[in-house]
Formats: structure tokens, C-alpha cells, sequence
């Protein structure tokens, strides 16, 4: 792995949360709805909510290579 690059993986994530977020009122019908530069017109909200869900579990079932928490949730370590 380069150092300083990011992975598929995390670029597939990133992708995922944008779309997520990009359902949102704002995007949809919000004070800036019909400005094309702030708004999507060519998607509707659940296809955009459906391609963010379908990365989010190819990133879950390992498409993009294996990942795996670090540290511990010990609650003596966070003290």
C-alpha cells in the first residue's frame, strides 16, 4: 500500500456517505431546489439512498479489500 493514498475502499465509503447525505431536504426540494448547481435533478432520493446502501455492503462484504477495527472499547482505557 502507498502511503498518503487512499484506498478504493475508502474512496467507495466517502462516495456512500455523499450520496446519503445528498438526499437530504436541501438537495430536494429546499430553498435552492430548482438551482441546478446545489440541487440533483437527474436522481430521486431513493435510488440515491439505494446506490449508497448497495456500497456501503460491498464495502461490508469485502469488495474492497478487508477491514477491521484497531484499539479497544474498553472503558477502563478511556479514562
Amino acid at each position: 500500500m502507498e502511503q498518503g493514498r487512499a484506498t478504493k475502499g475508502a474512496a467507495a465509503a466517502i462516495k456512500s456517505r455523499i450520496l446519503s447525505w445528498s438526499t437530504g431536504v436541501l438537495m430536494h426540494g429546499g430553498a435552492y431546489s430548482t438551482d441546478e448547481l446545489v440541487s440533483f435533478k437527474s436522481k430521486s432520493r431513493q435510488s440515491l439512498l439505494e446506490e449508497a446502501k448497495k456500497i456501503s455492503k460491498e464495502i461490508m462484504d469485502g469488495s474492497y479489500g478487508s477491514y477491521s477495527l484497531t484499539g479497544t472499547t474498553s472503558i477502563l482505557h478511556l479514562h
